[in-house]
């Protein structure tokens, strides 16, 4: 977070590993580096750790780690194929909502972002690298923090459909 100027509030959201039908998670541990750190779960058991440093924290201070242990069992999906369209198993998941809209524009910047990917797992990558170097939270922002995409003032939106 050093990228943010000093004297600046910076809150930060990160997910945390959680237990599945394949993998155990153990012994979670996070350093904050003097910032306010918690481990917060959400009604879907969804795991995040919450850190927020105060103003008078020097940008170069910012640092936080996370570590756990992971016992992990091998999943083989062979019924995954990198042509044709996506089971429709993962519909659901991929539709626009009342939120988050699938439009001309996700459409375009999603192909940018793509661009001379070929596989889905190299296409959700290249939109996961964008999303993480490029999207950042601004208060500022009329619709930040609401879920709201269509009242964001920029192309920030949901790429999910169009991969």
């Amino acid at each position: 977070m050093t990228q943010y100027e000093d004297g600046k509030k910076v809150r930060v959201w990160l997910p945390v590993a959680q237990d599945t039908d394949y993998q155990i998670i153990k012994d979670v541990t996070y350093d904050v580096n003097g910032a306010e750190g918690k481990i917060t779960e959400d009604a879907l058991g969804n795991k995040m750790l919450y850190i927020e440093w105060d103003k008078d924290t020097a940008a170069a201070d910012r640092t936080a780690t996370c570590s756990f242990h992971v016992d992990r069992e091998e999943i083989l999906r062979p019924e995954l194929k990198e042509e044709g369209e996506p089971g429709t198993d993962l519909d659901e998941y991929l539709e626009a909502s009342s939120t988050i809209p699938v439009d001309v524009v996700v459409k375009e910047t999603a192909d940018e972002i793509t661009k001379g990917k070929d596989t889905y797992l190299d296409k959700a990558r290249a939109i996961y690298d964008w999303i993480i170097a490029n999207m950042n939270r601004d208060e500022s922002v009329k619709g930040c923090g609401q879920g709201d995409v269509c009242a964001l003032q920029s192309p920030m939106i949901s790429f999910h459909r169009q991969i």
